[in-house]
């Protein structure tokens, strides 16, 4: 799924019941976009790349705190430019999302 929706600020697909559960890479996948759609739900189990997923995502602001990340190793940069993300954020603990 890397950078399936970079760039497509405009677009807004009904991705809430998408099976991601066997993705590993989700690199950039929401980089500049305004997704709105819920992905709380999602099995995130397996993604081991998350760096920048949200960057840019200037609107995006979803509580995300119940992701299983305990596989992701690369998540520099996952909500950087996210100037309304106020709701809690997945809990990384093998990378940097600030880095």
């Amino acid at each position: 799924m890397k950078r399936m929706f970079r760039g497509a600020f405009y677009a807004n697909p009904d991705v809430s019941q998408w099976d991601v559960s066997k993705v590993t890479n989700m690199l950039e996948m929401f980089h500049g976009t305004d997704i709105a759609q819920d992905l709380k739900n999602w099995d995130v189990s397996n993604v081991t790349n998350m760096e920048k997923m949200f960057y840019d995502a200037k609107y995006f602001n979803q509580d995300l705190s119940i992701w299983d990340v305990g596989n992701v190793t690369e998540c520099n940069s996952f909500y950087e430019n996210t100037e309304s993300w106020s709701l809690p954020k997945p809990s990384f603990i093998k990378c940097n999302p600030d880095g």
